[in-house]
């Protein structure tokens, strides 16, 4: 039986996460026995991994001297690298923005991947990406693996493959347990009038959710009748609170706060929006398909593959946002959802399968 290792960061409720327990379901645990890493056990989703999965954490000591501290992590890393030393067949970084796994991963298996979730050229420049690839000892990752062939070719124009394997393996999509999820009960009643949804951290440098704030100002001097649904929580919500009191829009944009399970609210709205700068592969988006609830997006991630009816595409400022939610107000039955979840997940099964059975070469799917 081969044995796979992933490491990634907390089970905390965010699309990396859900990534990832997306992948653990599509294992097949009597062709592999998997351990997964957590930096901190923490999270909801902690009850969403396969009891099939070993959990072990590995949490760096934070506080103290700093000698001390220096010290003790050495020594835990030292230990846990000659414990688990080539012991695996496959390891998985799921999370490449920590340095702590980087430190353990090219220890315990010679077949290593790295899951880049973002497209990190559209967050640094050149030299600061340059940088935080050397502190991530980038010379040594063979094998990276993107969520969209977006990101993928944007990474490649900065650093040309030569001995690297660049492959794409898209986020997996349990429609079966998307379209359970959503049917649990709400305690939210939908207001008589069009709803719009947001399913997102509250981080204006990427996902730009004061878009979706200026835009209903502009649409509530028109006198439109329309409601925004915000769920998610982060480091702007204040921020996105005052906008919204500044603009006494109170009774149009509704902070629902951070919800473990929000896809029934998918079923109670009329349309999904994404005002992101940048994504990887936005898993809402997805859900939004599968749910059949139109989508207004800005050009992430694969997005533009797969607009044909499912939405309205938009350019990335609020003057085009302001078109796409009044076109969508007004000719909402017009996208019809035309998603292939089916075809869709084979293709990535597929791709996972070469990936942890050690099989995955150069190849864009």
């Amino acid at each position: 039986m081969k044995k796979i290792f992933i490491t990634s960061k907390s089970m905390i409720i965010g699309g990396i996460e859900k990534s990832l327990i997306a992948v653990l379901n599509t294992i097949d645990y009597s062709k592999y026995e998997v351990t997964l890493l957590l930096e901190e056990r923490v999270g909801p989703l902690l009850n969403d991994i396969p009891s099939s999965v070993k959990v072990i954490e590995y949490k760096p000591k934070v506080n103290g001297n700093i000698l001390i501290r220096k010290i003790k992590n050495r020594l835990k890393l030292i230990s846990f690298i000659l414990k688990h030393k080539n012991r695996y067949d496959v390891v998985i970084n799921f999370t490449p923005y920590t340095l702590v796994s980087y430190k353990i991963i090219e220890h315990i298996s010679k077949n290593t991947y790295v899951w880049t979730q973002t497209d990190y050229t559209k967050i640094y420049t050149k030299e600061e990406l340059d940088n935080f690839l050397n502190k991530r000892n980038f010379k040594k990752i063979k094998n990276l693996v993107f969520v969209s062939n977006a990101s993928m070719k944007n990474f490649e124009v900065m650093y040309p493959r030569k001995e690297k394997n660049y492959l794409v393996c898209r986020n997996f999509m349990p429609a079966n347990n998307i379209i359970k999820k959503s049917k649990e009960s709400i305690n939210y009643k939908k207001d008589n009038c069009f709803t719009f949804l947001n399913v997102s951290r509250h981080e204006e440098d990427s996902k730009k959710i004061s878009r979706i704030i200026e835009a209903s100002l502009k649409l509530k001097q028109e006198n439109l009748k329309f409601k925004v649904l915000l769920i998610g929580n982060g480091v702007d919500t204040l921020y996105y609170k005052d906008l919204v009191k500044k603009y006494n829009l109170e009774e149009y944009v509704i902070f629902l706060g951070e919800i473990s399970n929000p896809l029934p609210y998918y079923l109670i709205t009329d349309s999904f929006i994404i005002t992101s700068d940048y994504e990887g592969g936005p898993i809402t988006m997805f859900e939004a398909f599968i749910l059949n609830l139109p989508v207004i997006t800005t050009d992430v991630g694969d997005a533009l593959i797969y607009f044909k009816q499912n939405g309205i595409l938009i350019e990335k400022n609020v003057d085009s946002l302001i078109k796409a939610m009044k076109k969508m107000i007004t000719e909402n039955k017009k996208y019809r959802i035309e998603f292939d979840a089916i075809s869709y997940n084979n293709e990535i099964k597929n791709t996972l399968e070469s990936i942890i059975s050690g099989d995955a070469w150069n190849t864009v799917l």
